[in-house]
């Protein structure tokens, strides 16, 4: 018979089919394949999570909270040792693995604070000086998207150092802004606490406008003990065709205020981590002030003298009495009690570069026995103006003794380091 004209056979039962048989053999195969993908995919992803922890040296603490040791900084970050144990901090703007250090209102917060706001990813850390660890914070996510982006206008450190407000504006991509940059379309406001890592929203900002009512306020310290806020207006009297300098001390609880009177010539108020004293600068006088009266400042010093330099910095540490001034070039010693100025140091390898010392950031060491500073030079400053290689640049982080004026170079570092605090 025709092998075309047979009939197929049933197949018996219990008997498989040859593409059933091959349909199965290849379903195991596949399975077989997937499970040595997933297997391998594992390995490497862990070898790969541990190579990375390795290079960017992160750990977990105890709460289970990702940290990274700034020893894995390197260059970014670096300290010097003073002879009573204190120590300097000092950075060159950005952190290693993408941080950057949130500078934002630096005098509201530098150099008073063990702690310093980083920033990676759109994510706030807090690094603390101390333990030389960077922790994750609970704080939202700053946004970013393609119209709009938002970044840290200013930060305010509360005097017990436990609690910060942070002050963060809304951006427009498209405005790419004037003299100064951008202006914040919106802003938001955060009371944070650097303890718990607990946050809030809040408006102390708009409620120390509408107490004093004032749009123009700027603030710049906070007792959050006492619940008063710090602030400072500057004002322009027509007769007068002169600033004048307000300092305000707004009490947010009884929703009062107090304040200085206008005193002309004055371009700032000047205030430490102690809130309870301040200094404003006006023609030719340093006014000394006890935050709790505000009529006229306890202690009046004839500068006079220094009338014809630009301050820059000040600091003191009482009650020893003393407050330290910075210019361009010198750093003077101010006594309280005998009116005595004594400069205690001056750049003289300012050249045509104006590579000079950091004169925005003059601090006293915790224990007050030190003034501590940066003096940045060049060794071809002098002769090459604004075309020096900057490369060449290095980094001397000073201290002298403010009572026997002897002066200690702490450490020689190549490149230009800013001032962050000093240590206890």
């Amino acid at each position: 018979m025709d092998n075309a004209n047979q009939i197929p056979q049933k197949p018996k039962q219990g008997q498989m089919t040859i593409p059933v048989a091959i349909f199965l053999l290849a379903l195991v195969v596949l399975f077989c394949t997937l499970s040595i993908l997933v297997v391998y995919e594992k390995f490497f992803t862990i070898n790969e999570e541990t190579k990375t922890n390795a290079v960017e040296n992160k750990v977990v603490d105890s709460s289970g909270q990702t940290t990274l040791k700034t020893d894995g900084f390197g260059d970014s970050l670096k300290y010097a040792s003073m002879e009573n144990g204190e120590e300097v901090a000092v950075h060159n703007g950005n952190l290693k693995d993408d941080y950057s250090i949130i500078s934002s209102g630096y005098n509201t917060y530098f150099p008073s604070s063990n702690y310093l706001f980083v920033l990676k990813d759109n994510k706030i850390g807090l690094l603390d000086l101390k333990t030389k660890v960077v922790k994750n914070t609970s704080l939202p996510v700053l946004k970013n998207d393609d119209k709009y982006y938002e970044s840290v206008n200013q930060i305010i450190l509360s005097s017990d150092k436990s609690e910060a407000i942070i002050i963060i504006g809304l951006f427009d991509k498209n405005d790419k802004g004037g003299y100064g940059g951008p202006m914040s379309i919106s802003t938001r406001e955060i009371k944070y606490n650097l303890l718990t890592d607990k946050w809030e929203n809040t408006q102390i900002l708009e409620s120390v406008r509408k107490i004093v009512g004032n749009q123009s306020i700027s603030i710049v310290a906070w007792n959050n003990k006492k619940n008063e806020i710090f602030a400072y207006m500057h004002k322009t009297d027509p007769l007068e065709s002169e600033v004048s300098a307000v300092a305000y001390v707004i009490n947010l609880s009884a929703k009062t205020f107090r304040k200085t009177d206008g005193y002309y010539g004055s371009s700032q108020v000047f205030m430490n981590s102690n809130p309870d004293y301040f200094v404003i600068i006006t023609k030719g006088e340093l006014l000394f002030f006890d935050s709790n009266n505000l009529n006229k400042p306890i202690k009046t010093l004839n500068i006079s003298k220094l009338s014809s330099k630009s301050i820059y910095s000040i600091d003191w540490f009482y009650p020893k009495r003393q407050i330290v001034v910075g210019t361009e070039k010198n750093i003077y010693r101010l006594n309280l009690d005998n009116n005595d100025i004594v400069s205690v140091y001056e750049d003289k390898t300012l050249g045509a570069s104006y590579v000079a010392w950091s004169r925005f950031s003059l601090t006293f060491s915790p224990s007050g026995k030190y003034i501590v500073f940066v003096d940045f030079d060049n060794p071809e400053q002098a002769s090459s103006g604004s075309t020096i290689p900057w490369d060449k640049d290095f980094s001397t982080v000073t201290a002298i003794n403010i009572d026997s004026l002897e002066k200690f170079n702490l450490a020689n570092f190549s490149g230009s380091y800013s001032p962050v605090t000093t240590i206890k």
